[in-house]
């Protein structure tokens, strides 16, 4: 299963390749043709083991756990992640976090990504709301969000919240 756009391709990864990215990221390159710019961190491989044992807990919904990596059509590149941050609570909102390598910055893919998965979502009958809560400083993660079609719901000293904006 994957979200197609104009210029990406959001892809799911399954459990297996969760590890496999942390711990093989070359393999998994090969395995899903791809090219990854970074290896991933600790603070990424710490989140890639926990969301492989949540997909494990849960895996009828896997989807709501899982990382999809954003690759760029045309050479097949790595350009960000995606996902929620576990499946819908019972009011249906959704939370998802996303990352962008720098090197891909001011092209409007994470939007773009942003936009395509949060079109997904809402298709589910649970989803009532879509959330994403950025650092206060972190001023590229708000423009991706009010680009994406987000408001700006409440903010502290050290967050933002944002909503998408509804229809």
């Amino acid at each position: 299963m994957t979200i197609e756009t104009k210029r990406l391709c959001l892809m799911p990864l399954k459990a297996e390749q969760l590890v496999q990215w942390a711990d093989d990221m070359d393999g998994l390159a090969r395995s899903v043709v791809a090219e990854f710019c970074n290896k991933p961190d600790d603070q990424l491989v710490h989140a890639l083991q926990k969301r492989a044992k949540a997909i494990c807990d849960a895996p009828e919904n896997w989807l709501w756990h899982t990382i999809w990596l954003i690759l760029h059509k045309e050479d097949r590149k790595v350009v960000g992640h995606l996902g929620f941050m576990g499946e819908p609570d019972d009011d249906g909102v959704i939370e998802f976090v996303f990352a962008l390598g720098t090197a891909f910055e001011r092209r409007g893919y994470m939007t773009e990504a942003v936009r395509a998965l949060c079109r997904w979502a809402k298709l589910k009958p649970n989803v009532y709301r879509i959330k994403a809560t950025v650092d206060s400083k972190n001023i590229k993660a708000q423009r991706v969000l009010h680009n994406g079609g987000f408001i700006q719901d409440d903010s502290s000293e050290d967050d933002v919240w944002f909503f998408e904006a509804r229809s």
